[in-house]
């Protein structure tokens, strides 16, 4: 990992530059066998002459993703350093305050972690309008949608499970109110929850990859939380028996097992959306997902 995080190299080139020659010689099939044959030259020509020094982990699916995770390793203070330190100081912050006012530290934690999701969402929303511009890099490639969207999400949830991780063992290092709960809650069920509407807002990005200005984006957001709200209403009436029987192990563990459904049934239907807006370039509609 050291050359590929630490050099300047074009990883994700690196990662893609068989699709590319993939889809060269598609097109070049079009124009005939000479064509093909020119192409085919060029791109012994390129090959021979590239300057990459170790190749990328992987192929398909693994080696997007280690591209991905390369290309965010160019800006490690935001993408990985400071989720670190977030998360640090949210989970020691809930310690202290857990000292002087024991029932207010989990909900402290609860709501600054809440927070953050804006955050992770928006860097999630990049990197699905950046997939959408590389449809015809990687359209070629023999690789899954549901891989597809995996790889291309894999920098905001790898951010995620940094953030989440320093809150819960830093809050459970510390023995503070509650700690069982919210560790679980913060390393498993918040986790969790974020990645499924990480990837239910790709879908809606792939349905609408077109939103250039800022009063589009306010209705895409619009849409996404409008989206959102059936989800919600189903994880509020799943907490409802927690509530009653004075469970907290119930109401987490239930949501989380909620939310691993959700995430599953979200990154099918991503990948769905994928394949069909790769194969035609056009935006589709969501109910057409669900559809053979």
């Amino acid at each position: 990992l050291v050359p590929m995080f630490l050099t300047n190299a074009n990883w994700y080139e690196q990662s893609v530059v068989s699709t590319e020659r993939i889809a060269t010689l598609r097109q070049a099939a079009k124009g005939g066998f000479a064509s093909m044959m020119a192409a085919k030259a060029s791109s012994h020509r390129h090959r021979s002459a590239r300057t990459y020094t170790v190749r990328p982990f992987g192929q398909g699916a693994v080696a997007l993703f280690w591209a991905h995770l390369c290309s965010a390793a160019k800006r490690p203070g935001p993408n990985f350093l400071l989720p670190a330190f977030g998360g640090i100081i949210v989970g020691a912050a809930g310690a202290v305050i857990g000292i002087l006012e024991p029932r207010a530290s989990a909900g402290i934690v609860a709501g600054a972690l809440l927070y953050a999701t804006f955050g992770f969402m928006a860097a999630a929303r990049t990197a699905c309008e950046a997939s959408v511009r590389r449809r015809e890099l990687v359209s070629p490639l023999p690789i899954n949608g549901w891989q597809n969207v995996a790889a291309d999400l894999a920098v905001p949830v790898t951010s995620l499970t940094i953030y989440s991780l320093g809150v819960a063992l830093v809050y459970g290092i510390a023995g503070a109110p509650y700690w069982p709960f919210v560790a679980f809650g913060a390393l498993i069920l918040y986790p969790l929850r974020t990645a499924s509407r990480m990837t239910l807002q790709y879908i809606l990005v792939l349905g609408y990859p077109d939103f250039s200005d800022k009063l589009q984006q306010f209705v895409a957001q619009f849409a996404y939380w409008l989206l959102a709200v059936p989800f919600i209403l189903a994880e509020v009436v799943l907490l409802l028996p927690a509530f009653f029987l004075k469970s907290v192990w119930l109401g987490l563990v239930s949501t989380s097992l909620l939310e691993v459904g959700l995430l599953i049934l979200f990154l099918a239907l991503a990948g769905r959306a994928h394949e069909r807006a790769v194969a035609t370039g056009e935006p589709r509609r969501r109910w057409s997902l669900t559809k053979a």
